[in-house]
């Protein structure tokens, strides 16, 4: 588990953001690509907790 960057920034995945995205739960996040314009839905990816101490869960 690591910590959700304040910049957006995805650790190991250059080029990768992770965005807030509504789900069905609180946390959910998803990882877009700005040069493909490819996005990881948010479904796939959850988040413990909440503001910058966030947790990413692969």
């Amino acid at each position: 588990m690591d910590t959700l960057s304040v910049n957006g920034s995805v650790p190991e995945m250059s080029g990768w953001r992770w965005i807030h995205s509504k789900g069905h739960t609180p946390g959910h996040i998803s990882l877009y690509e700005d040069r493909s314009r490819a996005l990881i839905a948010g479904d796939a990816f959850v988040t413990v907790g909440l503001g910058l101490n966030d947790r990413l869960i692969l």
